[in-house]
């Protein structure tokens, strides 16, 4: 069972005050002889920054609670307690316990029930006084920005299914305006991108005779531009063949842009029909 201790302590603690700050009542829980916390008030504390200093003056002090409308400093110890400490009556204390009412509930089961209670402030937010040092201003660059190139903005696209580079050859098309096997996406020179289902991107490794919906099948294994507005010139291929003999049997130049999230490809009209570019992921 625990007991309560209960001690008058006088502290000469300076305040900016007429009057001397003076503890009302200590409350000690424990067994007899070991003291585990002990609870205390302070009286004529007039700021925050004095109670804060006080906690860091009473050894053990883990925890302080500043009530300004009763002008007291209420300290929780719980290490660095003497053991075996005399006790006295709760006689000796400056008021009646049960009729006090903090503002605050203390982590007691002696404090009477109140109708809001707020944590008590942990030591680690002791308020610090500072020089006051003059204010310097640091000028931060502006972002930059990466200017938006007019390909990633004005494309065709190029989506159909029978692109894909996965897609047989029901019926062979060609990348060529005006040829009565044109492509129904195809509009002639200029920039695309590619779409599901066709693909995200220009194939970029042989894919074989008799694929993407036509004979000689295009793709370019140049390497994409890394960053976002880069544009390259690469070299496009046409397989003319299932096996690796001439997997670049005819070939033309276009151009690729990063894009962000997204590559745009310049395109112009195959050498010949039936050739086609080929999508892939």
């Amino acid at each position: 069972m625990l007991t309560l201790l209960v001690v008058i302590v006088i502290l000469g603690f300076d305040v900016t005050s007429s009057q001397e700050p003076k503890m009302d009542c200590e409350i000690m829980e424990g067994t007899p002889g070991i003291i585990r916390k002990k609870f205390s008030i302070h009286q004529n504390i007039y700021s925050d920054q004095k109670c804060a200093e006080l906690c860091k003056a009473i050894q053990g002090c883990i925890m302080w609670q500043y009530d300004a409308e009763f002008k007291n400093c209420q300290i929780i110890q719980s290490k660095g307690l003497a053991k075996g400490k005399k006790s006295y009556g709760i006689n000796n204390c400056n008021f009646n316990m049960k009729d006090y009412q903090p503002t605050t509930c203390p982590p007691l089961s002696t404090c009477p029930p109140v109708t809001t209670c707020s944590p008590t402030s942990p030591i680690t937010d002791l308020p610090k006084t500072t020089t006051p040092r003059p204010k310097t201003t640091t000028t931060t660059p502006a972002p930059t920005t990466i200017p938006v190139r007019p390909e990633c903005q004005d494309f065709n696209i190029l989506s159909v299914n029978d692109r894909s580079r996965f897609a047989g050859m029901e019926k062979s098309y060609c990348d060529y305006y005006g040829a009565g096997s044109a492509s129904p996406d195809w509009k002639g020179p200029g920039w695309y991108r590619f779409t599901s289902p066709a693909g995200n991107k220009l194939a970029q490794s042989p894919t074989g005779y008799g694929k993407c919906g036509a004979h000689w099948t295009g793709w370019s294994n140049a390497t994409l531009p890394a960053n976002a507005g880069d544009s390259v010139d690469i070299k496009i291929c046409f397989d003319a063949d299932v096996g690796n003999a001439i997997d670049c049997y005819e070939s033309n130049q276009g151009k690729v842009t990063n894009c962000g999230s997204f590559f745009v490809y310049y395109l112009v009209n195959v050498p010949r029909c039936n050739l086609r570019y080929c999508g892939s992921y």
